[in-house]
C-alpha cells in the first residue's frame, strides 16, 4: 500500500493542483507576475512547493498508516494529527528554504534572514503546516466518511442475515 490507491493519487493530483491554480490566480492578479523574471521565480518557487508537498504529504500518509492513527481514539487521533503535521511542516520547509536557497530563490523579505536559518526555516513552516493541516483533515474526513460507509454496510448485512435466519427458524 506504499504507492496508495487511484482513487488517492487523484485527490494528490487535484488538491495540489488547485492549491497551485489559486497561487497562481493570485499572484497574477495581484500583480506579482509583471515581468519575466518575477514570472519565472514565482512558478519556480511554487513547482518546488508543490513537488515537495506531494511527496511529503505521501510519505506523512505512509506514517499515519504505520502508526494506525486511524484506528485510535479522537484525542489520540487529535494529538497524532498535531505532532505529525507539525514534524512534516518542519522538514518540508527546511527542504524548501534549502532548495530556493541554493538555486538563488529567495525571496528579498527571506534573504534578511541569512544570518539566523532557523528563522528562514520557521516563516516556511507556517505555510506548509496550514497546507499540511488542511491535507490532514481532508485525509481524515475522507477516511471517517468511508469507514462510516464500511460499518452502516455491514450492520444492514447482519440485520438482513439475522432476518433471514429468523424466516428459515419460523419455517422450520
Amino acid at each position: 500500500m506504499w504507492m496508495g490507491s487511484s482513487l488517492y493519487w487523484k485527490f494528490q493530483v487535484v488538491g495540489w493542483g488547485a492549491f497551485g491554480l489559486i497561487n497562481i490566480l493570485l499572484s497574477f492578479f495581484f500583480e506579482k507576475m509583471g515581468d519575466a523574471e518575477s514570472t519565472k521565480l514565482i512558478l519556480t518557487r511554487l513547482g518546488i512547493f508543490l513537488l515537495v508537498g506531494i511527496v511529503f504529504t505521501h510519505i506523512m500518509r505512509a506514517v499515519i498508516l504505520r502508526l494506525h492513527t486511524l484506528q485510535k481514539g479522537a484525542e489520540m487521533q487529535l494529538a497524532q494529527l498535531f505532532f505529525i503535521s507539525v514534524i512534516f511542516s518542519l522538514i518540508t520547509a527546511t527542504l524548501y528554504m534549502q532548495t530556493c536557497e541554493h538555486l538563488g530563490l529567495l525571496k528579498y523579505e527571506e534573504k534578511k534572514f541569512m544570518d539566523n536559518p532557523l528563522l528562514l526555516i520557521l516563516s516556511g513552516t507556517f505555510y506548509f503546516f496550514i497546507n499540511i493541516v488542511i491535507w490532514n483533515l481532508i485525509y481524515f474526513s475522507y477516511n471517517y466518511v468511508t469507514q462510516s460507509r464500511k460499518q452502516q454496510l455491514d450492520a444492514l448485512k447482519i440485520e438482513s442475515l439475522i432476518k433471514e435466519l429468523e424466516l428459515k427458524a419460523m419455517a422450520s
